[in-house]
């Protein structure tokens, strides 16, 4: 019930005392809210930006690997999504540049929501934000060290799907499939 959720937003609330040196607020936004982008947070009538981390935007396309397009910004709103679906959130306002608010309005704010004790920790560690080192982030966790990893992730993952290559290929040649050694394969074969 709504006690157990209080009780929740409370203890969320107190792993939000932040790291020494963070400059911070009083202010804590609770309460259970969704995703609307990859690094904001609607929590009742407030919005809450992420602070320390920049995700891209929510019609932002990116590429994979192969040059395939994908939806990055819907991807990363739907990784923030999960976090905090049916969860209380609570966000610490941490001022950027001695302001509470963003140009839009926004909050900044380091959140966290169910088993999730840094949000924007969260989406670093997974690749679906990087650090914003515009803002007062020095102070506000580990993130870039954070993000290191994750690229090193990525490269090793990336190095082992090119070690993947096949040495068979199943074509299609005058009319009959056969099994070549990919270095024969011709412009024009149909797998």
């Amino acid at each position: 019930g709504s006690f157990n959720a209080s009780l929740c937003v409370i203890a969320i609330a107190a792993a939000l005392a932040g790291p020494a040196g963070a400059q911070q607020t009083d202010k804590i936004l609770s309460g259970y809210g969704y995703a609307v982008d990859g690094n904001t947070l609607a929590i009742g009538a407030d919005s809450v930006r992420i602070a320390g981390v920049m995700a891209p935007l929510l019609n932002q396309r990116g590429e994979d690997q192969i040059a395939r397009s994908y939806p990055a910004g819907l991807y990363a709103r739907d990784v923030l999504a999960s976090f905090v679906a049916e969860r209380p959130i609570a966000c610490r306002v941490v001022p950027q540049h001695s302001k509470e608010k963003d140009g839009q309005g926004r909050y900044f704010g380091i959140c966290a929501a169910g088993d999730t004790q840094d949000i924007g920790a969260a989406l670093v560690q997974r690749g679906w934000a990087m650090v914003d080192r515009s803002g007062d982030t020095a102070a506000y966790g580990n993130y870039a060290e954070l993000e290191s990893r994750a690229k090193a992730r990525a490269s090793r993952a990336i190095e082992a799907l090119v070690k993947l290559q096949p040495n068979v290929a199943h074509v299609e040649r005058a009319g009959a499939f056969q099994d070549i050694a990919t270095e024969q394969l011709a412009g024009g074969d149909v797998f």
